[in-house]
């Protein structure tokens, strides 16, 4: 079944220290919190959020996708030694999705560029980096609400997505991603390298994925057993 998500930018919330995580990704919490809490932090963040948020044009798709479905599909980018292959044994549904918040904020990102406002810039496309993800939770959010509403899965089922680029799960997941989705009037393209446009764009798969009482992270991450930077935990 098709759902087409129209988020209104009220309902995202990109606070400062969500823009200082994005911009200062390397340093530790404490530095982060420094840089967000400061008054030059803040104001820029102000300036920038009214200025250039306007036009901003937060939606998305999904598409309900079967287990075996999705293994099938992807079979090329795919592979069985993949976690994300492997934890689609965990997954009670799932759905593909496509999100963007449009090309405007993007484009006014290239134009402080180009006008030498370098710094302005940068946040900005640290901005756009948060709104896009906060765009994705939203529609996870009522995506699992509606899921929830109509089955009866339980306590030990929380709601996870998947994208590609991680877990050994191919960036060229991207144009079979795209075709079972199909031409369903938003606005995202593929390049021919698999990139989207606008860049500030999100697509993967979200499912309802069963806990495991000994361990808080999610399904994938469970099944790699390493502690990398991209380890997650479920918010069940």
């Amino acid at each position: 079944m098709l759902t087409i998500y129209k988020i209104d930018r009220n309902e995202l919330k990109p606070t400062p220290d969500k823009i200082a995580d994005v911009l200062y990704k390397g340093a530790d919490r404490k530095t982060r919190d420094k840089y967000a809490s400061s008054k030059q932090f803040i104001e820029r963040y102000e300036i920038l959020l009214s200025k250039y948020t306007v036009m901003l044009q937060s939606n998305g798709v999904s598409e309900i996708i079967q287990n075996k479905d999705f293994r099938d599909i992807f079979y090329e980018s795919l592979p069985e030694s993949s976690p994300i292959y492997k934890a689609a044994d965990f997954w009670e549904t799932g759905a593909l999705f496509i999100a963007t918040i449009g090309p405007a904020l993007e484009e006014s990102v290239a134009q402080l560029t180009t006008n030498g406002h370098l710094t302005d810039a940068l946040f900005l496309d640290a901005l756009g980096s948060v709104l896009v993800e906060e765009t994705v939770e939203r529609i996870q959010k009522v995506w699992s609400g509606n899921v929830i509403k109509e089955s009866d899965f339980g306590r030990n089922v929380v709601p996870v997505r998947y994208s590609p680029g991680y877990c050994q799960w191919d960036v060229r997941a991207q144009e079979a991603l795209f075709g079972y989705i199909g031409d369903k009037g938003i606005p995202v393209s593929l390049t021919s390298g698999g990139m989207m446009m606008p860049r500030k764009s999100i697509s993967g798969i979200m499912v309802m994925e069963r806990t495991d009482p000994g361990s808080s992270l999610v399904a994938s991450c469970r099944i790699c057993g390493r502690k990398c930077e991209y380890m997650r935990v479920h918010n069940g």
